[in-house]
């Protein structure tokens, strides 16, 4: 993406899908290169009000939910209603508009007024079912006047300066409207900032030595990420059945695309995409129905395994002291702690086929043969490379020599024992 313009028009719907965090790391990059000159923020006045009223609407239905919820229960925890004491519906709505006002003048946002802008120039599109009146998402085309009056504002602003400008929205009106040569649509932040990073003289070493880094140390961000994935929370989903991730093996984490977000003579920060291969085990339920009148049958158990790809991001903060490569360091990732899986996206995987991709351990056992006292072990790139060294290796029966794979379990090693192994694990 090349640098189009320096000028750059923020809609309510950015903000709020970032849950108004004005601390994140994009956020506070733009601050900072807002502060240098490097970039001019604006809104206008219409999306500035609605920013502030969308605040009070998210705060009063979080305090709806929680006097609503099963989570009222939680009022009988001293601590709990110490918290909610403190950040009252009324103190919560307080702090975050002063946290936005705090975000507006360290960014130095200016507010273009929408006063010159006529009804009729505005009815005129509505009629015409010009952006954002020409919607096919079902949205209520009444309901568009106020990002309606909010464009108009902009694309005069534009005009009259005779510039280009940046419009960070998600809202598809906006990339509806941006569909010329004086705008440019950002559905995300951090694009745009890496863009503005390396256009910047004074960072360009820097940056340039960071992404060499990045390069050299590609496989051990990947070997973290993939352990810190390994130990978070993942939550299955599906539109017409009951499902429940049991068990979870992460096969690989790889670094797909990479935004810088800051960088120092001591350090950088990323946003940085992987593309996420793994298993689960899912746990499901399934609904029967029975003739083409579809009469409720019953309910039906199963577990299935579902192989998976998928993408996250995290930013990732990374120490490089006096630029000396071999100072480098993972300081902080921001991985999700929970993660949501769409059953449907899965790719329906065997144990058998699944079983050949595992590391093996067998217990008991030393250079291909059973010791006396149990005592032992070897490890296998594979189920299927395991066999041909003990081939009455058998995944779901234990046989005369060895345990079937302990648990049936998704885990880092398929794990077999002798049974005299099983007796000293045991004992």
């Amino acid at each position: 993406m090349e640098l189009e313009s320096r000028n750059l028009f923020i809609d309510t719907q950015y903000l709020f899908s970032k849950g108004f965090n004005f601390e994140s790391n994009e956020i506070t990059s733009l601050i900072d290169l807002a502060a240098k000159g490097s970039i001019q923020v604006f809104m206008t006045d219409i999306t500035n009000l609605e920013i502030v009223k969308k605040i009070k609407e998210q705060v009063q239905l979080a305090f709806f939910k929680i006097n609503n919820s099963d989570s009222r229960i939680l009022k009988s925890l001293p601590l709990y209603r110490k918290f909610l004491a403190v950040y009252s519906e009324e103190k919560s709505i307080n702090a975050l508009v002063s946290q936005y006002e705090l975000f507006k003048t360290k960014c130095r946002i200016t507010i273009i007024s929408s006063g010159g802008i006529k009804f009729m120039q505005v009815f005129h599109d509505y009629v015409n079912e010009k952006p954002p009146f020409n919607s096919s998402s079902g949205k209520n085309r009444k309901a568009e006047f106020p990002d309606a009056f909010a464009l108009a504002t902009i694309k005069n602003w534009v005009k009259t300066n005779n510039t280009k400008a940046y419009l960070l929205s998600g809202d598809s009106d906006w990339q509806q409207f941006a569909d010329n040569r004086h705008f440019f649509h950002l559905n995300e932040l951090t694009a745009f900032i890496d863009i503005l990073i390396r256009h910047e003289a004074s960072l360009q070493d820097m940056t340039s030595f960071a992404d060499q880094l990045i390069g050299i140390k590609k496989d051990k961000i990947e070997k973290h990420i993939l352990q810190a994935l390994k130990n978070r929370t993942y939550i299955g989903f599906a539109s017409k059945r009951e499902v429940e991730i049991q068990e979870h093996y992460i096969i690989a984490a790889q670094l797909s695309e990479k935004d810088i977000l800051s960088v120092g003579r001591d350090g950088a920060i990323y946003q940085m995409q992987f593309l996420v291969t793994a298993v689960f085990k899912y746990w499901m339920l399934n609904f029967i129905f029975h003739g083409e009148e579809r009469l409720f049958k019953g309910l039906e158990q199963e577990i299935v395994f579902l192989k998976h790809e998928f993408t996250i991001s995290v930013d990732m903060t990374f120490s490089f002291k006096d630029a000396i490569p071999g100072s480098f360091k993972i300081v902080r990732d921001q991985a999700p702690a929970t993660i949501e899986v769409a059953f449907e996206d899965g790719q329906a995987l065997s144990l058998d086929d699944w079983a050949l991709t595992l590391p093996v351990i067998v217990c008991g056992v030393s250079s291909g043969k059973l010791t006396e006292n149990g005592t032992g072990s070897q490890h296998f790139h594979s189920f299927d490379e395991a066999v041909k060294v003990f081939p009455d290796l058998d995944i779901y029966h234990a046989g005369k020599r060895f345990t079937r794979a302990l648990g049936n379990k998704i885990s880092d090693d398929l794990r077999f024992e002798t049974w005299k192994a099983n007796d000293l694990y045991s004992s």
